[in-house]
């Protein structure tokens, strides 16, 4: 069997980089800690501002839903107004 030699010998083991790693990794659970706190208190603040924004759409829908009603009302009027009108005029011109 051939064994491998690498060209450059190892490092040798040095405790102080798992030290240093094991201690990024608990500022990084604190930080998760602290962000998942903040997010806690944060979601109803969320929920209630997207409540409004809903309700408020629903608003405008129902405005504009009852505008364009409003409108259609309005033209069909002036459309039987006008008919009514012209079956008028027509038949005082026909006398």
């Amino acid at each position: 069997m051939d064994s491998v030699i690498p060209d450059q010998p190892s490092r040798p083991f040095d405790i102080t980089e798992y030290v240093s790693a094991a201690e990024e990794f608990a500022r990084t659970a604190r930080e998760l800690q602290v962000l998942t706190a903040s997010l806690g208190e944060s979601t109803p603040k969320v929920t209630a501002a997207m409540l409004r924004v809903t309700e408020g759409r629903k608003g405008l829908v129902d405005y504009a839903f009852q505008r364009a009603l409003l409108l259609a009302v309005i033209l069909l009027l002036g459309i039987l107004l006008t008919a009514v009108t012209y079956k008028l005029i027509a038949r005082r011109l026909e006398r």
